[in-house]
């Protein structure tokens, strides 16, 4: 995932990403709820946000976006549903330096396959490991989760910002067959934040 986040950047004349242990534990965090209570936004099972589950995984932030999907199946092609939509691409190719990413699996549930980017900024904070890894969690049933890391990224995603919608419509929340891109609000809005 990364490296073609990192393309899209080059394409673009913006400097590459590198990968954030803290940022991917909040994105693993957060891709295991949506796999986990069978839902997609951005606010969390539990309310948090995706500044609180950043901040809470240690981050030290003084920028953070954030990108969520649910139901396609590769990193292909969740990256151009989201290369689609011009607010999950303001965040692709946005004023960070780095990035977190993370997959889940529930058969189980809606989407199946959930997804989440997260992208940061901290005058504190560097780069950890290989930038070429992914985080994927898998599960059997909704009671029994499996993490685990790998560096295989053909795995499965679908973009989505704030809806819980399985049509490819946008923004809206009836449920209905196949999941797509839904727009986002503007910088203020739950999908990026910056602090003074």
């Amino acid at each position: 995932m990364l490296e073609l986040v990192n393309e899209q950047r080059a394409a673009n004349g913006l400097s590459s990403l590198c990968m954030n242990s803290k940022l991917l534990a909040s994105a693993l965090r957060h891709s295991n709820d949506m796999a986990t209570n069978d839902f997609m936004a951005h606010n969390g099972s539990d309310g948090s946000t995706m500044e609180e589950r950043i901040t809470e995984a240690g981050f030290d932030w003084t920028a953070v976006g954030e990108n969520v999907a649910a139901g396609q199946e590769t990193v292909s092609d969740v990256m151009t549903a989201w290369m689609d939509s011009s607010e999950h691409k303001a965040n692709i190719l946005g004023d960070y330096k780095m990035f977190g990413t993370a997959y889940a699996y529930n058969a189980d549930s809606t989407y199946m396959h959930y997804w989440t980017q997260d992208f940061g900024t901290g005058d504190d904070e560097s780069c950890e490991g290989s930038n070429s890894g992914s985080t994927t969690s898998s599960q059997s049933d909704q009671t029994q989760q499996q993490e685990t890391i790998t560096q295989d990224d053909e795995v499965a995603g679908e973009a989505s910002i704030t809806s819980e919608t399985t049509s490819p419509t946008i923004d809206t929340a009836t449920p209905t067959e196949t999941p797509a891109a839904t727009t986002a609000s503007s910088a203020t809005s739950d999908c990026k934040a910056r602090r003074a």
